[in-house]
């Protein structure tokens, strides 16, 4: 997959807070510590301020 759709994907994670789905994006993809903590933190961060997830399965959610 792509670096930046495997980056996003970080970040979904850290939206969510699941932190082994994010270790296995991170793994799988190669993607380095450093960057992948960043997405992490930066989902995390959206989380915190309220923000709505842009992830496949909460888009889905709120078309419901």
């Amino acid at each position: 997959m792509k670096r930046s759709v495997a980056l996003a994907g970080i970040k979904h994670c850290g939206y969510h807070g699941d932190i082994q789905k994010a270790a296995l994006i991170t793994a799988q993809n190669g993607i380095g510590k450093a960057a992948s903590r960043k997405a992490f933190l930066d989902g995390q961060k959206l989380a915190g301020w309220g923000d709505p997830c842009d992830c496949p399965a909460c888009t889905e959610k709120q078309k419901k």
